[in-house]
């Protein structure tokens, strides 16, 4: 089954070359992507979202926490342009990978960031 990213990320080929063998590596390709980490041993999550703020500005958006908790926290990291964004998103996909985490799909809507509201 091909996740939206992976999909995507074919798609934006000018040449039709399939997209990268490790999901993970997709980040790199998808731009304004949402990306979603869940450990099962320890039923920890970790989300990771490109986006715009409402200045235009780049940023990439960060939570993590408990599977099933109201607690947990957030990081909200400026990004000079959509690029670097898009290779800090692939960082966060190495490292999650590294301690454990498998990627899985998002689950609900896009986070609204704390920016967006009035």
């Amino acid at each position: 089954m091909k996740t939206s990213f992976q999909v995507n990320a074919a798609a934006s080929q000018p040449n039709g070359a399939p997209a990268a063998a490790h999901p993970d590596q997709v980040a790199a390709a998808a731009p304004l992507g949402r990306l979603r980490w869940e450990h099962r041993q320890t039923r920890r999550f970790y989300e990771a979202v490109v986006q715009q703020d409402l200045f235009g500005d780049w940023e990439v958006w960060r939570c993590w926490g408990g599977i099933g908790s109201t607690r947990g926290g957030q990081l909200h990291e400026p990004a000079p342009h959509e690029a670097a964004g898009s290779a800090a998103m692939a960082m966060l996909a190495t490292r999650r990978r590294r301690r454990g985490y498998e990627r899985v799909q998002p689950r609900g809507p896009v986070p609204v960031t704390s920016a967006a509201t009035p």
